[in-house]
């Protein structure tokens, strides 16, 4: 049995209607474009082509004058000294060089194969360090990591930490 008219023309509808919407959408914008580009009224617009011409000498009276100074360079900033520089040398000795005592603690050692490394804690600056053999860490140098224990030199004194 064939639909019904009305049924036919309500499914067309929503169509139709968004047909038109888009017609009428387009026609504005095309509408829009076509008034730019006429000449005449300019609707407070900026024209992008101006009409007027400017002779060759209101264009060189119109130029701005820099008021800018300008200072030489001494020298060429693209080529490379050939002279040395002198830089003041300072002797700093090794009582000048006080680094602050810290505490510490070791809270593990990690082997793995042939890679050593010492877990410690540092207390005062509150920090974890990982380090291997021969590895320094403020005035701590690591010498050797064991199982069991490590053996560390702190300032100019040499100690075995054992641990548990």
């Amino acid at each position: 049995m064939p639909e019904p008219l009305i049924v036919q023309v309500k499914k067309k509808l929503p169509l139709t209607a968004l047909l038109i919407a888009v017609l009428v959408i387009w026609g504005m914008i095309l509408m829009h474009v076509y008034k730019y580009f006429q000449p005449g009224d300019d609707d407070g617009q900026e024209q992008l082509f101006p009409d007027e011409t400017i002779s060759g000498e209101s264009v060189t009276s119109q130029q701005p004058k820099p008021d800018l100074t300008y200072t030489k360079l001494h020298r060429n900033p693209f080529k490379f000294i050939n002279e040395p520089v002198e830089v003041p040398v300072q002797n700093i000795t090794s009582k000048e060089i006080k680094r602050p005592d810290f505490t510490f603690h070791i809270s593990g050692v990690i082997i793995n194969n042939n890679r050593r490394v010492v877990i410690i804690e540092d207390d005062s600056h509150k920090k974890t360090v990982f380090l291997r053999e021969a590895e320094s860490y403020l005035d701590l140098k690591i010498i050797t990591i064991s199982q069991n224990a490590v053996a560390v030199k702190q300032g100019s004194e040499s100690r075995t930490i054992e641990i548990r």
